[in-house]
């Protein structure tokens, strides 16, 4: 019965996705100089200050997790040596 739910979902969503690409045409690109990506993103989260706050927070998120990941197998074989 769930995977009977989670393919009308999935189809679901795939039906009211797909017309959203056919909405507007794509503009064409201007030739971009490289290294110019970081200008672009600050001056887009300029005007989206509470999309920059989630992504702020989900990199604290995510180098919070790391240093768990990382640093308690340290700290434990730190506290607790093997004596062999």
């Amino acid at each position: 019965m769930t995977i009977t739910n989670n393919i009308i979902t999935y189809l679901l969503a795939a039906i009211l996705i797909i017309p959203l690409r056919f909405l507007s045409s794509p503009e064409p690109k201007a030739a971009r100089k490289p290294g110019n990506e970081w200008h672009e993103l600050h001056h887009g989260l300029r005007g989206a200050p509470v999309l920059a706050g989630i992504l702020f927070l989900s990199l604290a998120d995510t180098l919070s997790s790391a240093a768990h990941n990382v640093g308690f197998p340290i700290i434990s074989k730190l506290l607790t040596p093997d004596d062999q």
